[in-house]
């Protein structure tokens, strides 16, 4: 445990004096824009304050950046400002010290500091986000703060409005280790009294590791009169409510739809009496309404196709595109330009924003002239050249590619459908009753929905145009009788999001919410690799060797150059000479064991955290080409790279079953015992679903 001398300055400390080394940091740290430096930035802040003055100096500086005129104008971008910088940097630091404190206690050997201060760990979990990691009893806060000073903090914190999406309540929850129990009785307290941020309820009633307790009643009606609720938000509140609360919650919503939104006066009556605050109601009366009829039409799955992302998040998503082409090579330009048109048709307004990208930081004077001619308020789309390429040929050797006896077909048809549940029908009564399943969908939708849906069969892909058949009665019929029958064993990865999608295509289909014999080939792998180790002994057979070159850990190196110089001085208290050697050790140790399970075995531990990429290089010894991941799925005609790419990750799901088949039939393991011992997907249906 550090003590408060290891951070206290020389001599007496006085807060307010050091405001302005703190803000000139901030707004350092802010003008770089790098979010991964928020737990430096927190270190470099914090620690220096003493141990004992720490909770009000966090306060103190919250607040000023919260209340001093030129600070409050200060805005970096997405609606960020200062003071949620604060938060961000202080509880990211208190983060990094509770896992190096848990490092010490040799209770998590695969985390060091210097892990610690990285924004993920080596398995690609972020200890900011991973609830089970840093909520369990082996590790705590590391500052000996006392209840009511970590009750102070929430307050403050639950008293503030915050962008939604730094989730800034959950992240305080776990640096301060306070139960969500606790959590929810401060914002309680603070509803109570008229304080609680709209930021914070929505945060209690939306976010998994609150709404599953104990919530008190007038949360949903304060935060539909607080500020704008989305349908996503009220479904995850609902999901885990008794039938006889969720038929309360449709009663409060039909209550706001029918009376709230009668009259201002009507308005302003609710929102006194279930707020608790007085004065001028905000929002007005009229982003009120507007608010709510967005989200009742959208709980009734009355607006199926979702509306375009804003500015912001277009530009950030055409952002990282560039990236993939220009610094990581993981695109063409075809493929960005087709991007960069189809957003630009939908938000002209960046366009100058993006010439900008293109010839600032990437240097790409050509493409940027072709982006100055684009005119977004054409009816149609410039239509980029691309490449010929073949749909059983990978762009690249190390990828993997469809077998060439393979058929791909389109179906851009509803009645073409009855031919596909035709071919189901012949599968289930087959010896090989598995379909590989994948969706897609354009990432540039605030409510996306499936745009392709890919079935693999023995012998064939269907790729489906959800576009063009969406809201049909044959493609419920479809849905039904693929996911509804339980001969058949669906394969896909993670599918519950793509359930989701599929959902805004098909919202009457019962079978989307209780899906029968739908497995995660994920899951089924780390059951298969948990039952060889344990029955057979070996993976030899199973795994290919990982075609990632293996590279050693940086900070083996770093260590090693800080130990060997007597004159390096470290700016951290916490990285003596002593615990660099111990880390050193590990770190050497970690990797030989690393290096051991690329070429002969796997990690249990790693499975969890494999993409599907990762799988098929492990069983099939090629990875997937993931370059049209984030494509344009709701063009038409789709190029045939994208054509590959989603009959691939479809098709890969029977390539995979094909080799745990032969595994299991070799190694005498039941296959079909694994297969019925995975997890059922059960989905709630939507709080409208019997009147929508």
């Amino acid at each position: 445990m550090p003590t408060g001398s290891e951070f206290a300055f020389n001599g007496d400390f006085v807060i307010e004096d050091d405001f302005e080394r703190a803000v000139s940091l901030l707004i350092n740290s802010t003008q770089q824009q790098q979010q991964s430096k928020r737990r430096e930035l927190g270190e470099n802040i914090f620690s220096k304050v003493p141990q004992e003055r720490l909770v009000e100096y966090f306060i103190a500086l919250f607040k000023y950046t919260q209340e001093n005129h030129k600070l409050t104008a200060y805005t970096i971008k997405n609606e960020i400002k200062l003071q949620h910088v604060v938060a961000q940097s202080f509880f990211s630091w208190m983060l990094a010290l509770m896992f190096s404190k848990k490092n010490d206690k040799k209770k998590r050997k695969s985390l060091t500091v210097t892990d610690s201060m990285k924004d993920v760990d080596e398995n690609g979990t972020d200890p900011m986000t991973d609830a089970e990691s840093t909520c369990s009893s082996d590790i705590s806060c590391p500052f000996d703060f006392t209840e009511e000073e970590k009750a102070e903090i929430i307050r403050t914190i639950g008293s503030t409005e915050f962008p939604s999406y730094l989730k800034i309540l959950n992240l305080a929850m776990k640096a301060l280790s306070v139960p969500p129990i606790k959590v929810i009785k401060i914002i309680k307290e603070l509803a109570d009294a008229g304080q609680a941020s709209f930021s914070s309820l929505l945060s209690i009633l939306s976010e998994t590791v609150f709404n599953t307790l104990s919530l008190w009643e007038d949360l949903l009606p304060q935060c539909i009169l607080l500020g704008k609720v989305n349908a996503n938000q009220i479904e995850s509140y609902a999901s885990p409510l008794s039938e006889e609360k969720r038929n309360h919650t449709r009663q409060i919503l039909l209550n706001a739809e029918l009376i709230w939104q009668q009259s201002i006066e009507r308005y302003t009556e609710m929102y006194r009496k279930y707020t608790h605050r007085e004065g001028k109601p905000e929002p007005p009366f009229d982003v009120f309404r507007n608010n709510l009829l967005e989200l009742m039409s959208d709980l009734r799955q009355q607006n199926p196709q979702g509306k375009f992302i804003d500015a912001g998040m277009a530009i950030g998503i055409i952002k990282s595109s560039l990236v993939k082409r220009f610094k990581k090579g993981e695109v063409n330009d075809e493929q960005i330009l087709d991007l960069i048109y189809h957003v630009l048709q939908a938000r002209p307004s960046i366009k100058n924003t993006v010439v900008k990208l293109l010839e600032k930081n990437h240097n790409q004077l050509g493409m940027a002239n072709m982006i100055k001619k684009f005119d977004p308020r054409r009816g149609t789309l410039p239509n980029p050249h691309f490449p010929d390429v073949s749909l059983h040929e990978a762009s690249n050797p190390q990828y993997l590619s469809l077998p060439k006896e393979i058929g791909v077909k389109f179906v851009d048809k509803p009645n073409q459908l009855k031919v596909l549940k035709f071919d189901l029908s012949k599968s289930e009564s087959s010896n090989y009753p598995y379909v590989g399943l994948d969706t897609e969908w354009s990432p540039y939708l605030v409510r996306p929905r499936a745009s392709v849906l890919q079935v693999a069969l023995r012998d064939i892909v269907y790729l489906i145009d959800m576009d063009a058949c969406s809201g049909t009665q044959e493609l419920e019929d479809f849905l039904n009788a693929l996911f509804d029958n339980d001969k058949l064993i669906k394969i896909g990865f993670k599918f519950t999001e793509d359930l989701q999608q599929l959902r805004g295509c098909s919202p009457r289909c019962t079978g989307l919410y209780r899906p029968k014999n739908l497995i995660c080939i994920q899951s089924l792998f780390n059951d298969l690799v948990r039952v060889s180790k344990k029955e057979v002994g070996s993976l030899a057979g199973l795994l290919k060797p990982s075609n990632v070159p293996f590279e050693p850990d940086p900070g083996i190196a770093q260590l090693q150059a800080e130990l060997d110089d007597p004159d390096f001085v470290d700016e951290n208290p916490f990285r003596t000479n002593e615990m660099k050697s111990a880390l050193l050790r590990d770190l050497q140790e970690r990797d030989k064991l690393r290096k051991s399970e690329m070429d002969n075995g796997i990690a249990q531990h790693d499975i969890k955290f494999m993409g599907l990429s990762a799988v098929c290089v492990r069983v099939l010894g090629k990875s997937l080409d993931k370059s049209e991941q984030c494509s344009v799925w709701n063009r038409r005609p789709l190029r045939v790279s994208q054509m590959r790419y989603a009959a691939l990750d479809a098709y890969c799901m029977l390539m995979l079953m094909d080799r745990f088949i032969d595994w299991c039939e070799e190694k005498k393991l039941d296959l079909q015992k694994l297969i019925s011992s995975q997890p059922p997907t059960k989905i709630a249906f939507p709080l409208f679903f019997s009147i929508m």
